[in-house]
């Protein structure tokens, strides 16, 4: 499956300023890239943005995003309610929810504001710059 993306010529577009905004918050903080895109998809992905020194870990091929979510904390030594979840997605601000951590919800993705909004995020930002001042 990988291949034939690759062969097709796809290739999925990285936010606007998301290397700038990893760069700034990885010294500082640990950031974990939790993912439904399939594991092979996220590797190749970061090494072509060139993100991978700004990532501590990448988690692709997702079901349980909470689950994961939960794990991440427990490894890194981290209280749930220290860590911020970001996604662009329904689903996201519900896996953030039921893992007890902030989540933030950017409008750059999949659903608009007002889906995203309906769902209680903690934080709704229309762009990472934007985001960044909230951490």
């Amino acid at each position: 499956m990988l291949e034939t993306v690759l062969q097709s010529g796809l290739r999925p577009k990285i936010y606007p300023l998301a290397v700038k905004f990893l760069a700034s918050i990885s010294s500082k903080r640990t950031v974990v890239i939790i993912s439904s895109h399939p594991q092979t998809f996220l590797e190749r992905e970061s090494l072509g943005y060139d993100l991978n020194g700004h990532i501590h870990q990448l988690c692709g091929s997702v079901c349980d995003k909470a689950g994961i979510i939960t794990q991440m904390c427990t490894d890194y030594g981290l209280a749930p309610s220290y860590a911020v979840y970001v996604g662009d997605m329904i689903s996201d601000v519900r896996a953030a929810k039921h893992a007890g951590v902030c989540m933030a919800a950017i409008t750059t993705g999949y659903h608009s504001r007002e889906q995203l909004t309906a769902e209680n995020p903690d934080i709704v930002v229309d762009s990472l710059t934007e985001l960044l001042k909230h951490l």
